[in-house]
């Protein structure tokens, strides 16, 4: 037996399907991982001007949720392994590039995302921190 539900999530629709359970129980579970998806959503959002991620790049520093703090972390080393191929720190030339603007210089890099404890400074006034 498959139950499957669609619900709006990460500005489009997902789709969750589950296989061989009561489906009383399986629309239960669903729900639960579309809870945890929106409130994943409200940290990681670049585009929710009340997320977490939002907050850090508006407020330059700030005192972050281990979900966050973990994620930059990764990101950060991802960044240092490929010498800044992969870089989190350019999220405002991506958005330009989205816009189809003119593209500002490159002044900023991985290296200005300071992290001390679960605080993360962005030392570099063109960081804007993109996890997409």
């Amino acid at each position: 037996m498959e139950f499957s539900m669609q619900k709006p999530l990460l500005g489009g629709t997902i789709e969750m399907v589950i296989y061989d359970i009561d489906f009383v129980l399986a629309k239960l579970l669903l729900e639960e991982v579309h809870d945890e998806g929106v409130r994943l959503q409200k940290i990681f959002n670049l585009y929710d001007s009340e997320s977490e991620l939002s907050y850090l790049n508006t407020k330059r520093s700030l005192y972050v949720s281990p979900e966050l703090l973990e994620v930059i972390q990764k990101a950060t080393t991802l960044s240092k392994k490929t010498q800044g191929d992969y870089d989190i720190s350019r999220g405002k030339q991506f958005l330009e590039q989205k816009k189809c603007e003119r593209l500002s210089p490159i002044g900023c890099s991985y290296k200005d995302i300071l992290i001390e404890g679960n605080k993360i400074t962005l030392t570099h006034q063109d960081v804007l921190i993109d996890l997409g």
